[in-house]
């Protein structure tokens, strides 16, 4: 298991796209100026924990986001982010229990794919799984703010107990898609 936790430097320009997926599972590149799109090499099946919170993306958010079907933290709020959703982003990212993309300038309506985000719909939770992966000396990764009501918490060995979902601060337009309603577990929604 490989982690990298650059947060709060400054970074600039693009994320390289040279990333070996047998050895990383925790990238942490948060409160930087990186630019640019998310490579490719960097979204992997093993892919645990992705966290580009504040930085300058600019661009749409990658439908291979899909390709990283381990991921259970995914976090690209305040990144600058645009367009819509893509369509079926969530098909199989059926382990997220955080999704947070606010701040950005995203656009259009919450896919109905959605409805894919299983561990956000199971109600009975344990911490197991979480606990089970070999973390040891990764427990910064499993640290977690969470926005609710402009109160900010974090959640550290119970996070696997809390799902969350923040899409605030964007220009989704309609209802709010039913899929959301079928997110049972959910128990954070801004």
């Amino acid at each position: 298991m490989g982690s990298l936790y650059i947060d709060a430097n400054l970074l600039s320009r693009e994320i390289p796209d040279c990333w070996n997926h047998r050895f990383l599972n925790y990238l942490d590149l948060a409160n930087n100026n990186l630019t640019r799109k998310i490579p490719l090499s960097l979204l992997h099946k093993d892919l645990r924990v992705l966290n580009l919170r504040k930085n300058s993306m600019f661009g749409e958010l990658p439908s291979t986001l899909r390709n990283s079907t381990s991921l259970f933290i995914l976090d690209l709020s305040e990144s600058h982010f645009s367009g819509s959703v893509p369509a079926r982003i969530s098909d199989k990212l059926s382990k997220l229990i955080k999704l947070d993309l606010s701040h950005n300038n995203i656009s259009g309506v919450i896919p109905p794919c959605f409805r894919n985000l299983s561990a956000m719909a199971i109600k009975t939770k344990t911490n197991s799984e979480l606990v089970s992966w070999p973390i040891i000396g990764h427990s910064f990764f499993l640290r977690a703010l969470l926005m609710i009501k402009e109160r900010e918490d974090e959640y550290g060995t119970t996070l696997g107990l809390v799902t969350s979902m923040n899409l605030s601060a964007n220009s989704l337009i309609e209802e709010m898609s039913k899929e959301i309603g079928s997110l049972v577990a959910l128990r954070s929604l801004n």
